[in-house]
């Protein structure tokens, strides 16, 4: 299995294997292992015991210190914008945001989130493939100052475009679906407590 790299956006321990095991099924990592004592993984739960064995617990949660600097700030920047866009946008006396209007602060909103995630995300991502093979990183800093030294600035902000793109009618879906959701559910409760 040759150099891999993590796919940003997941985030829970599971994604050491599931990532691992879906880049070698894809073809995107050769199946040859470049160093013998390193198994093949055969799937997201052979990457998960053969993680599990040889580096125990930690390893499943590696890169999760980064990812919580990565979701803490970018959460805050998710639900603030969107409460900003919906009430700039709401024309007065409206007592509800319009599903147009829902639509749009949910997507700018998750752009604005992920663009200042990405950062960390790459940090994250990094961090996680690390221990693959080796360990290059002594932890969340070393891996922001190797990567810095390394390759500048701009390393942090690879996948930014796409991560904020794809932000967009993610986040425009999910804010969505969620506002629909709880009037359906108010109108329903309104129904059966007069």
């Amino acid at each position: 299995m040759g150099q891999e790299q993590r796919l940003p956006g997941l985030s829970d321990p599971l994604e050491i294997p599931w990532t691992s095991s879906t880049m070698a099924a894809s073809g995107n990592v050769k199946l040859k292992s470049t160093v013998p004592e390193f198994p093949v993984y055969r799937g997201p739960i052979h990457c998960f015991r053969t993680v599990l064995q040889k580096e125990g617990i930690a390893g499943i949660y590696r890169g999760v210190g980064a990812m919580l600097l990565r979701d803490v700030p970018g959460y805050c920047l998710y639900f603030i914008p969107y409460t900003f866009f919906c009430g700039w946008i709401t024309p007065d006396g409206c007592i509800s945001p319009s599903p147009s209007s829902i639509w749009l602060a949910g997507g700018v909103a998750g752009a604005i989130s992920w663009g200042t995630a990405t950062p960390m995300d790459v940090v994250k991502s990094r961090l996680q493939a690390d221990g693959v093979y080796l360990n290059k990183y002594k932890g969340t800093l070393d891996c922001i100052l190797q990567s810095y030294q390394n390759e500048g600035l701009k390393v942090f902000f690879r996948g930014i475009t796409v991560n904020a793109v794809r932000g967009f009618p993610m986040s425009s879906a999910m804010f969505l679906g969620y506002e629909l959701s709880l009037k359906a559910m108010k109108r329903g409760q309104t129904e059966t407590n007069p």
